[in-house]
């Protein structure tokens, strides 16, 4: 029934200590070998995933909440966020006192590299990036953070309602254009491969895989999910670190037990 599915990385993939259960390779090994086609929807950017894909043999991505997607090599989406808007942020940013990260598919960097900055990446293994205020001008960024904490937000959703806020830790927010989601990469894949939303799968744990969960034909929330996902999702699954992935896919029926 279900031709292709769509993995999250952080929480859905990984364990607590970032690296992937066996069980988890071996069920996505079974489904690549039953022609189901498998792919990573994250909102990580491609260069910070490399690895996880050249481990899981994955050569298809929706990266950076949707605004980057490619399909066995072919770029479907190539969607940032313009400069001007960007100038515009840093500005509001700076006058705050606020960190802003800028994403590319080959780097990131931040205006500068307060503890907000360190403890949001070092939570998930990954390296603080380069201090580089204006990345922006030279390079194609897809995703925006701002690094603050929920009771500073409203000013800049008020002053942005064009953008997506979409926080992924205490101290740190996703800002993308708005209409972006991992849902509207999904379904641009789709319309790529010639698939309708029931014929896929997803499993995600956070608040960036909400839309993502809802828009499949069957969206599994991992047991570590935060609530608001587990409400949402059509199927509960253990915890990545408990073998949710493998139990999940049996649920499905994809694999056998």
């Amino acid at each position: 029934m279900y031709k292709v599915v769509f993995f999250d990385i952080d929480g859905t993939l990984l364990n607590p200590e970032g690296s992937i259960p066996q069980t988890a390779k071996d069920s996505i090994a079974r489904l690549q070998e039953q022609g189901v086609e498998t792919v990573i929807a994250t909102g990580r950017t491609p260069y910070a995933f490399e690895w996880i894909r050249e481990e899981l043999n994955i050569h298809s991505y929706v990266s950076m909440n949707g605004s980057y997607v490619v399909r066995n090599g072919d770029v479907i989406i190539n969607d940032p966020v313009p400069v001007e808007m960007l100038d515009k942020i840093s500005r509001s940013t700076g006058t705050r006192g606020h960190a802003l990260g800028m994403v590319g598919t080959d780097n990131t960097a931040v205006s500068l590299a307060n503890e907000r900055v360190k403890d949001s990446f070092t939570e998930f293994g990954i390296d603080v990036p380069l201090v580089m205020p204006e990345y922006y001008r030279e390079h194609a960024v897809y995703q925006g953070l701002l690094f603050c904490e929920e009771t500073e937000m409203s000013d800049y959703v008020d002053e942005f309602p064009q953008l997506r806020f979409i926080r992924w830790h205490p101290l740190a927010v996703d800002i993308q254009n708005e209409g972006c989601s991992k849902a509207s990469g999904i379904e641009a894949y789709l319309q790529a491969a010639g698939l309708q939303p029931d014929q896929a799968a997803a499993f995600g744990d956070g608040l960036n895989d909400l839309e993502m969960l809802q828009f499949v034909g069957a969206g599994v929330a991992m047991g570590n999910a935060k609530d608001e996902v587990k409400q949402i999702a059509h199927r509960l699954t253990a915890a990545a670190h408990e073998d949710g992935i493998r139990k999940g896919l049996i649920d499905l029926q994809l694999i056998e037990a």
